[in-house]
């Protein structure tokens, strides 16, 4: 009888584990891309070579950033009256990027764990803004 719930406890730990594995927690980072001034935020250090590899800007600096889990539904906002809308599964999420109560971007996306996904392009007052999402 021990044995038996020795077992089925470590099967409801395998299950757990298994529910929640990689790719659970999405990480929104909403960066300033400009030419005023060199260098890439020490908080982007993870992501800091793609973007100055695939952006043609020379300063690139986080000013938000918010985490949440998926699959669900949630809004992240972040700073500039910006919120980030999300709902669905890592392999296939609804996005929304709404700025002062207006659509800019609404997308449908495939996310890869540690593979970062660069939407963006909307204007900032030193550049673009861009966001880099993130799942892990």
């Amino acid at each position: 009888m021990k044995k038996n719930r020795l077992i089925t406890m470590g099967l409801m730990l395998s299950l757990a584990t298994w529910t929640c594995g990689a790719g659970d927690i999405i990480t929104l980072r909403m960066v300033e891309a400009s030419n005023n001034g060199v260098g890439v935020d020490e908080k982007l250090s993870d992501v800091g070579s793609l973007l100055t590899t695939q952006l043609p800007y020379k300063r690139l600096q986080l000013i938000d950033q918010q985490t949440g889990k998926i699959p669900g539904a949630k809004t992240l906002t972040v700073k500039h009256d910006y919120t980030v809308q999300y709902s669905g599964t890592q392999s296939n999420l609804d996005l929304t990027i709404v700025h002062k109560n207006k659509k800019v971007l609404k997308t449908t996306v495939q996310l890869r764990d540690s593979k970062p996904l660069i939407l963006g392009g909307f204007s900032s007052p030193k550049g673009k803004f861009i966001f880099v999402l993130l799942t892990k």
